[in-house]
């Protein structure tokens, strides 16, 4: 199973998508582009996915509280 996914376009973008429980340094990826003269030029992608905690945060609520909601019915 493979925990870090690569894409290289035609354009030579090179695409990175971890896995979501990824972390670290993933496996080197190297993108060879040749121009219109043929000269070649290469690039090394080594990328790093640090952990992220998450930690919650207080939120102020924009609507009404304890206001009880209306709610037509409509009977045929």
């Amino acid at each position: 199973m493979a925990l870090v996914h690569y894409t290289v376009a035609a354009d030579g973008t090179v695409t990175f998508v971890p896995d979501p429980s990824f972390t670290g340094t993933a496996p080197a990826v190297t993108v060879v582009r040749e121009d219109k003269n043929g000269t070649k030029a290469s690039a090394t992608y080594t990328p790093t996915v640090n952990p992220v905690t998450l930690t919650p945060t207080n939120k102020v609520s924009e609507d009404i509280q304890n206001v009880l909601k209306q709610r037509l019915l409509h009977l045929l």
